[in-house]
């Protein structure tokens, strides 16, 4: 019995950390790993491709906030596999090359399905999964994990735009391009619908129905007194500093491309193997976490 609880705790683990990571490929990895690529096939400067981000930004604040309200009175589960598989036909518009107004839509749509119907519902099954004293552990190994993902999906994503793209990269042409990254872009929203049904058939949480029975007017009022708390002002802090850190190593494929002349391939290659540094460092402060005193949630 005991073998048995563990491989599901294994197998939620599993679903949580691919999840947890495909549900932000088609918004972000794609547009960090094949920075130089993305830009040039759909035709966009580095101001408008911000303008993306920034839209998709603005959507999900407001997510995170009404997110954990949703999140209150349903399943984990449901939450997230509707999250994964929404977010996948956003893939197929962006597989279309849209307009750079349809662009704009899209990023606020995949702010909705990522952020709004997803993380919360993540976070929620994470600290189910670690309980009460491995909270450090849970979430150390959630984002080691993802980090190992990302560094794989974007190697294969390189490996597939290569074998498309039959011709050198500088001698081919702009349709030639595209098609190759259609590519890419397709196989990664297979594999996010993929994970999204593998999450509605598979994922459990033992506490799952108890833990989604809660009523509107509570999530609200619960809202109002999490803000009273000095340590969750500290924790936004934190976080916000660790994404400015994070986000600025976004830019190292389009600075092998500009600055040290790689071609795309070559910079995309850059982009996804500087992922693999992720789960090391991850992993290492999941093993360090639970042995250290949690200050901010007792």
């Amino acid at each position: 019995m005991k073998n048995s609880i563990n491989n599901k705790q294994i197998l939620t683990l599993i679903l949580l950390i691919l999840s947890g990571e495909f549900i932000y490929f088609l918004p972000y990895v794609l547009s960090r790993v094949f920075r130089p690529t993305f830009l040039d096939v759909f035709q966009l400067n580095n101001f408008q491709l911000g303008s993306l981000f920034s839209v998709y930004g603005f959507v999900a604040l407001l997510s995170y906030i009404y997110g954990g309200v949703v999140t209150d009175r349903y399943s984990p589960r449901k939450l997230m596999s509707s999250a994964l598989i929404l977010t996948s036909l956003g893939g197929i518009v962006l597989a279309s090359y849209p307009s750079y107004l349809t662009l704009q839509i899209l990023y606020g749509y995949w702010g909705v399905t990522s952020v709004f119907l997803f993380w919360g519902a993540m976070i929620k099954a994470t600290r189910l999964w670690g309980g009460d004293s491995n909270q450090g552990k849970a979430f150390g190994l959630l984002d080691g994990g993802r980090g190992i993902v990302a560094a794989s999906m974007g190697s294969i994503g390189v490996f597939i735009f290569s074998i498309i793209l039959t011709k050198n990269i500088e001698s081919a042409s702009m349709l030639e391009r595209q098609e190759a990254f259609r590519y890419v872009i397709l196989f990664s929203s297979f594999m996010v619908a993929l994970i999204g049904l593998l999450v509605l058939i598979f994922l459990r949480n033992s506490d799952e129905k108890n833990a989604t029975i809660e009523s509107n007017l509570n999530s609200y009022t619960n809202i109002k007194n999490v803000l009273r708390n000095e340590s969750i002002w500290l924790v936004m802090l934190i976080i916000m500093c660790a994404y400015v850190g994070y986000k600025v190593t976004d830019i190292y494929s389009l600075y092998a491309s500009e600055i040290l002349l790689f071609d795309e391939i070559e910079a995309s290659e850059v982009g996804a193997l500087q992922l693999y540094l992720r789960p090391i460092v991850c992993i290492a402060i999941a093993l360090l976490a639970d042995k250290t005193k949690n200050f901010c949630f007792g």
